[in-house]
């Protein structure tokens, strides 16, 4: 045995950087976020950390790290591990067992190490060792019973699509608590590690974060503070904005995926943070008001349409909103889950009963469809809504104004409290009423980007004009005016300062 394959046997990152050259017979990078990964997993793999969660950006190197190289390092030192590799698919899952056969069967590995395969139990997807252990993949919703694991690995449990697919993720998580777990063969002294990047605050990394007692690994690909990092070659100072490759992105390329990424966004898939900081809003952010209260003022509509009707589908919710001042009230709303039918005769019915000025209405779901069925009259304008960022995102842009106590409430009784609890409990639950007051927030606050601000604020104000002041017929629509005129009349830079 070599000197080089005696540091082989007691490093794992020596092990990671020959298995990596092996793998792709490339050399390894020197970045030093690779060291402390290595740090972390080896850890894991002697058994001084029982629940390891590892959360990093796409194309990282992690599930070479540690669902590959990890998996290959277990067995080099014990034999006997049975370990069980679950994936969000059936390809992934052949790709690592192929790579960690590729590693066993090389020639520096079985010089290092005793560990050997059994002959004739070498299947693709499940092969042992001559000492008892063995390996077994399959992905979350394939073949996991029958098999008792020592170790359990899960890597990359949703996929990133998932973030679109709320009920996929909640039935993933369901089949981790309920048979994946139950997979140990020894739950208090059994291994478990998570690794993959986050996509949701409720996907399997915050569902276990929840839980507590994780040792948690995160690295975002851009340093949001200065922290320093264990290696096995002394600590790492990672400073704040440094990335976690450097040669290998730049300021132009985090441009160009923030502004590309949706859902989920950059915040959540490359920083590993799906809440965006956001703080929690408490029920007394929300107060009560009248109807009375409500000054002659231009209303607005938002309508979040549901996909389908039934009790298995999302909510579909139609507001009518005032904008008094710095406050927003709340005028009417109606909720349910229901046919597109009814969601059409709700909004009619209450385009009828408060004249809007403005109709949002988000182009998802049953939003195309009820966006042609109903016809604009001269004194409303029907904006479609495309959004382009998560809920979370258009949320944080109006917490501050939330918390602030600029959100008064005129619906009373089941309907107030159940719109309060929605936002005290995001993001889990309903998200429905929360979407179409971040959808009007959005239209009338600064912060928003729906269209042309001059242009619908003229058309806010002409409408309440024509509606409350002007009887009759309509007339012809007031003439737009320059931003310095209406400076000049201390009306604002886009409000109209004539009338005809």
């Amino acid at each position: 045995m070599t000197t080089d394959l005696r540091i082989v046997h007691d490093h794992f990152e020596c092990s990671l950087r020959l298995a990596f050259r092996e793998l792709t017979g490339e050399r390894l990078g020197d970045e030093r976020y690779l060291e402390h990964l290595c740090h972390e997993v080896e850890l894991f793999a002697r058994g001084k950390v029982r629940r390891l969660l590892i959360n990093l950006p796409p194309r990282h190197l992690k599930t070479i790290t540690a669902s590959v190289c990890g998996t290959a390092w277990i067995l080099a030192h014990a034999p006997s591990t049975r370990v069980m590799i679950v994936t969000n698919g059936e390809e992934l899952s052949k790709q690592i067992m192929r790579s960690i056969r590729t590693i066993m069967l090389s020639d520096w590995y079985q010089t290092s190490f005793p560990t050997r395969l059994e002959k004739g139990y070498q299947a693709l997807q499940h092969f042992g060792t001559t000492a008892g252990g063995a390996v077994y993949s399959a992905p979350i919703g394939g073949a996991l019973t029958g098999f008792g694991a020592d170790v359990i690995i899960v890597d990359d449990l949703h996929h990133i699509d998932d973030a679109r697919n709320p009920e996929k993720m909640a039935a993933d998580i369901d089949i981790f608590n309920t048979v994946v777990l139950s997979r140990l063969n020894d739950p208090r002294r059994g291994r478990i590690m998570i690794i993959g990047h986050r996509i949701d605050l409720n996907d399997v990394s915050g569902h276990v974060l929840a839980q507590g007692g994780w040792h948690h690994v995160l690295l975002p690909l851009i340093a949001p503070d200065s922290k320093l990092y264990e290696t096995n070659n002394g600590p790492w100072l990672r400073r704040k904005w440094e990335f976690l490759r450097p040669g290998a992105w730049d300021a132009g390329e985090v441009s160009a995926r923030r502004a590309r990424t949706r859902a989920p966004d950059f915040e959540a898939l490359y920083q590993q943070n799906p809440s965006h900081g956001l703080r929690p809003i408490a029920a007394d952010c929300f107060a009560e008001t009248s109807c009375r209260m409500v000054k002659k003022t231009p209303l607005v509509m938002s309508v979040d349409p549901g996909q389908a009707g039934g009790p298995s589908n999302s909510f579909s919710v139609v507001q009518i909103w005032a904008r008094q001042g710095e406050n927003h009230v709340l005028v009417d709303q109606w909720r349910d889950q229901c046919l597109f039918s009814e969601v059409l005769k709700a909004c009619q019915r209450l385009i009828r009963g408060h004249r809007p000025s403005a109709i949002l209405i988000e182009m998802t779901g049953q939003g195309p469809a009820l966006a042609s069925k109903i016809r604009p009259e001269s004194w409303m304008r029907v904006v479609p809504v495309h959004p382009h960022v998560s809920k979370i995102e258009r949320l944080a842009q109006h917490v501050d104004l939330i918390c602030a106590g600029r959100i008064r409430l005129a619906i009373e009784g089941a309907a107030q409290a159940d719109f309060i609890e929605e936002f005290v409990r995001f993001p889990k639950g309903h998200t429905d009423q929360i979407d179409a007051t971040t959808q009007y927030l959005d239209y009338v606050c600064p912060c928003g980007a729906l269209g042309s601000r001059p242009l619908r604020l003229l058309l806010d104000r002409s409408a309440w004009y024509y509606r409350e002041v002007l009887p009759g017929p309509l007339p012809r629509p007031p003439r737009p005016c320059r931003p310095a005129e209406c400076r000049e009349a201390g009306l604002g830079e886009f409000f109209p300062c004539k009338f005809p």
